[in-house]
């Protein structure tokens, strides 16, 4: 059984979702805890250990705290000032998430702090807690006073309003909230944005500051925020109703009764690093966790699923279990090892029997696939761009006639192998969110959406549309092409006779696959539509999940795992081995 998760002094804590920094995380019913974000994942705050199961969980700015069935508390992420690092004799009925520093409250209401600044008054007691994204922290004593300790720059201004009692706290950037016993909000702190001035008349029973804003849930599941609003975090949807709401740094999360959730604001580039793109097969839970229950298995996506759920989130990796290159394909079976039919100009390609793969990308003389540690190997012709870093680690590969490069969980990308052009020089000063590599250059997408490319000025005929922002980006030989948020694709460049490569006006499509002279999409129906100098239309009447177009051949996965190919064939690249069967999803490679 569960270490009850309330007392009588503290009552009922639970939390199922949690706004951070530039992350999130939230538990299924089970009590295992998904998470999604950028660069806070980069240090782990996104990454929960598997097959653990909490109760309550609290994101900070870099890392993330739980507590599990027995009260025991567990954090990942950061350390570098011992946040993540809870005392491990403890038992917590509530636990808090801040800055550079974690505090949680025993079942006595005593209160227990680690990380930087971290101690709080002695021989108080709390009824709730909450520590700020900057480094102090805020509590609700037995009486309903509020109480605030830490550093901060408006520190006179914490708690003055004497007298008064409050049943819930939270702390936000310079600022904090509480809600009265009626539900009326009162704010404390720097008043810039007007963050510190809730909406007069207004009754909560729910609220939840970030940075600069704070949002409060009404009775009837409606939200109103108040405060900065530079990336659209104050901006709730108006025709949703939720059950419970965690205010990020620069963004805002809902819970609707059905355990999804949706997310808003992060909409400026700078602090836009996917918080927003909940993963939308998942379902949290709306009420206390069963920790006792069976593990329910991560969901997956069915085949053509619908385009809003299609549409991979741009700040994660997407495993590739289909590759078409330049003479070559590859695929990996479900338990990732590795298939390949085609040649590499000096024989049949020959995939390693032995070795198992969750990612493949084939190039034009090489194909090259990430192991489950991330580690890359590749093989075909070795004229050097056969040796990827052996210390590196990647969350996304992509390979081009010549050169490889891989994305870590960094945002930063490395490549080998030949750089005539430039095409293994990536930028050194920036972060990326996807990557995608063509004959020749490569593209990637930074974490707000934005594209750039690299390597032979030649083959990059044009610049991305302006202003634009892409969930996912595929890179040709003298054009490109992204999928914008909506499902819809634009491409730029032409098709190496001068012609354009334009997309069919008005389609929707949940993946785009650019070939040397032409593009292909897949509808949210499964269904392909090709554009620009196609070497061959795509088969009627067939549905496909996934699809990969190569130098002159575009090669597809039934449901069923089954390819299918169409195109330039004069390697045997577009004929597949009819008696297999590939992975659809992710692959178990045993890793």
């Amino acid at each position: 059984m569960p270490f009850p998760l309330s007392s009588p002094v503290l009552g009922d804590v639970a939390v199922t979702l949690s706004g951070g920094g530039l992350h999130n995380c939230a538990l299924r019913p089970d009590g295992t805890a998904v998470c999604w974000g950028g660069v806070a994942a980069f240090s782990g705050a996104a990454s929960p250990p598997e097959n653990e199961r909490f109760v309550t969980i609290s994101s900070g700015s870099s890392h993330t705290c739980a507590l599990r069935g027995d009260a025991a508390a567990a954090c990942w992420g950061d350390d570098s000032a011992g946040q993540a690092s809870p005392p491990g004799d403890e038992r917590f009925a509530a636990i808090s998430s801040g800055g550079a520093h974690t505090c949680a409250l025993r079942h006595d209401g005593s209160a227990v702090c680690w990380g930087r600044l971290a101690s709080p008054p002695e021989n108080e007691r709390f009824l709730s807690i909450s520590s700020s994204s900057l480094h102090f922290t805020c509590a609700l004593r037995l009486n309903g006073s509020p109480d605030c300790w830490g550093e901060g720059i408006f520190q006179e201004e914490w708690a003055p309003f004497g007298g008064e009692q409050f049943v819930s706290i939270s702390s936000g950037w310079h600022h904090a909230c509480a809600l009265r016993p009626d539900g009326s909000p009162a704010c404390w702190g720097y008043d810039g944005e007007d963050r510190t001035s809730p909406p007069k008349g207004e009754q909560f029973t729910t609220i939840s500051s970030g940075s600069s804003h704070t949002c409060g849930l009404r009775a009837d599941g409606s939200v109103v925020c108040w405060g900065g609003n530079i990336a659209g975090e104050a901006s709730p949807p108006e025709d949703e109703r939720f059950t419970a709401i965690s205010s990020g740094s620069n963004h805002t999360c809902g819970l609707r009764t059905d355990g999804s959730a949706v997310c808003w604001g992060a909409q400026d580039e700078r602090v836009a690093y996917g918080q927003t793109s909940v993963p939308r097969h998942e379902r949290f839970a709306v009420g206390p966790v069963d920790v006792d229950s069976p593990l329910v298995p991560t969901p997956t996506p069915t085949p053509a699923p619908p385009l809003e759920s299609a549409l991979p989130p741009f700040v994660q990796g997407q495993p590739t279990t289909l590759s078409s290159g330049g003479f070559l394909t590859c695929a990996l079976r479900p338990d990732g090892s590795p298939v390949c039919w085609g040649t590499n100009l000096i024989g049949p390609i020959r995939a390693p029997e032995e070795e198992r793969f969750v990612s493949v990308s084939s190039g034009s003389l090489q194909a090259c696939a990430l192991r489950p540690d991330g580690s890359a190997a590749c093989w075909g012709d070795n004229g050097g761009w056969l040796s990827p870093p052996q210390e590196e680690r990647f969350v996304e590969i992509a390979s081009g006639v010549t050169h490889t490069c891989g994305l870590r969980a960094d945002g930063k990308v490395v490549c080998w192998g030949q750089d005539d052009r430039g095409q293994a020089s990536p930028p050194g000063n920036e972060q990326f969110a996807s990557l995608a590599s063509g004959i020749d250059p490569v593209c990637a997408l930074r974490a707000g959406g934005r594209p750039i490319c690299w390597g032979d000025e030649q083959l990059i005929t044009a610049s991305a549309p302006e202003g634009e922002r892409f969930v996912a980006i595929s890179s040709g030989g003298f054009h490109r092409c992204g999928l914008r948020p909506d499902g819809s694709a634009t491409c730029w460049g032409n098709d190496g006779s001068g012609g354009p490569v334009i997309p069919p006006d008005g389609e929707r499509f949940v993946a785009v696959s650019s070939s040397a002279t032409y593009a292909c999409g897949l509808r949210p129906d499964g269904s392909v539509a090709c554009w620009g100098l196609v070497t061959e239309p795509p088969p009627g009447g067939e549905r496909f999940v996934a699809i990969s177009s190569g130098l002159g051949h575009t090669c597809a996965l039934r449901p069923d795992g089954s390819a299918f190919c169409w195109g330039l064939d004069d390697a045997g690249q577009a004929s597949p081995p009819e008696d297999e069967r590939f992975a659809t999803g992710k692959v178990d490679a045993g890793g």
